[in-house]
Parts: C-alpha cells; structure tokens; sequence
C-alpha cells in the first residue's frame, strides 16, 4: 500500500537520492537507545517519573515508527520522507535535551547524552546535504506557504507571550537560574517564528525548516499530553484545559504538516534535493 504523502513510490526504485547512508545508520542507533531509555527508566525509578515516562512513550509509540517509515521514504526518493526523517531527529534531540539538562541525573544520563549527540549529528548531516532552492520548486506554487507560515509564526508569538508572563512572576519571587526554562523560547519558538516569515515569503530554507518543524511541533503537543495523563496517573493535580490545549495543537498541527506535505509537485529523484 503506498503512503498517502506520496502515491507514485511503488514506481519508483530504491536508494535514488544518495548520501543517506551516515544518517540512516545513526538513526538506527538512535532507535535502539530509545528502547534502552524506556526501559531501563521504567526499572530505575518507576516513581515520580511521569515526565520522562511520558515523553518516552510518545518517542518509543509514534517517535520509532515514524523515524523507520520517514527513511524508508527517503530512500524510496520522496521528499516528504526526508522532511518527516529530519522533523523527528530533531523531536528526538530536543525532547532528550531536558533530560540532559533539566532534570536530576541518573544511571541512563549518558543514553539520553547519547540520543541527543547522534540525533543532531544525523540532523545536520541531512541539512549540510539539502538544496533547499530545489526543496522549493519541488512544492509549486499551489504549497499553502501563507497559510503553515502564518501558523507557525502566530504558534511562535503566542508561546513566547506566555513564557514571558511566566518569566516575569518566576523573577518576581526570586532568582531564574534552571537552563532547560530558555531552552523553548530561544530554539523552538525563534526556530517556529523564523521558518514561519520565510515561507510566508516564500524563501527557499522557509520550506525546508517548515517540513522539518512541522511534525516536531506536532509531537512536542502529543508528548505534553501524554506528560499530564502520566502526571494524573501519579497523583498529580493538572487542569485538565491545558492537555486539551496541547491535544487540538497536535491535531490541527498534525493535520497542516499533511497538507503540507501533500503539496509537494515533485519527487526528489527528479531533482537535486540532496547536493551529494
């Protein structure tokens, strides 16, 4: 059965777009450390770990399949698939970058220290290789490039407009000194903010970044949901608007990053998407 992202792969012959291999390897280590941190986390400290639990079982239930079905794409020459493949490593790393920097450390410190270096490495193996002026002719000018940009713009604003009311009662009852607090702001929301301005403008890395961003913002509202039920199943009051909140994030995002994807014209076998 062909992905719905892109119907003709069956057509087509495997391994067209080169210089995949490096990144391929590394995401399957990336995958086997992913096993090892649910895991082995579950067995460390069952308790108090509603946080990581559950952001584990976002990676492990829809981070892993998508991460082996993304480069199985990529290499069948789909550019969807390449988008999707770089938007999970980049999941994967951020979503590991709080345990390495937030949280209390423990035996797995280096499995997580792990997940984030080859994550970001295949990443940006990925991206050093992109022509991201061919990523742009493969969606046309039918690409709803107003519309993701625009959301991902207003995501951006909207986000930065609570950290900062959030920041300014923090600083107000005493010092902000915890690294992991910046870490959305300055990567995510900048990053979302960015990439939105240059696809609403139509730019060539507008496209890429969209591609890539779109499916980690989507499972960054998943994972929040998944972190409050676990937190419920602790014992841990939440207001249950907030799960919600980031449930109809994920949807609606979700549901973008398809059209998007959707709208490319053009396979990367017929173009150079991939400079090597």
């Amino acid at each position: 059965m062909n992905f719905p992202l892109d119907a003709g792969l069956a057509a087509r012959p495997v391994s067209q777009l080169k210089g995949l291999e490096l990144p391929a390897a590394l995401s399957a280590s990336v995958s086997l450390l992913l096993l090892v941190s649910f895991v082995a986390g579950l067995r460390l400290d069952p308790s108090r770990l509603y946080g990581p639990v559950g952001q584990d079982a976002i990676n492990l239930i829809v981070g892993l399949p998508l991460l082996a079905y993304s480069i199985r794409l990529a290499r069948r020459s789909s550019l969807a698939g390449l988008l999707l493949w770089m938007g999970t490593l980049l999941h994967l790393a951020y979503s590991h970058a709080f345990y390495v920097l937030g949280t209390r450390a423990t035996a797995l410190l280096p499995v997580h220290a792990a997940v984030v270096a080859i994550s970001m490495y295949a990443l940006i193996d990925l991206l050093f290789e992109v022509d991201a002026d061919a990523v742009k002719e493969a969606f046309g000018p039918r690409a709803p490039s107003r519309l993701v940009g625009g959301f991902l713009a207003a995501t951006a604003l909207m986000h930065l407009s609570w950290w900062s009311a959030d920041l300014a009662s923090a600083i107000t009852a005493g010092p902000v000194s915890r690294l992991v607090e910046v870490l959305e702001p300055v990567l995510v929301m900048v990053a979302l903010l960015g990439s939105g301005v240059l696809l609403w403008r139509r730019r060539p890395w507008g496209f890429v970044l969209a591609g890539l961003l779109l499916p980690k913002a989507a499972l960054l509202g998943f994972t929040r949901v998944a972190t409050a039920a676990m937190a419920a199943l602790d014992g841990v009051a939440i207001n249950p608007i907030q799960p919600l909140a980031f449930l109809l994030f994920g949807t609606v995002t979700l549901g973008l990053t398809a059209r998007y994807l959707r709208s490319i014209e053009r396979p990367a076998a017929s173009l150079p998407a991939l400079r090597s």
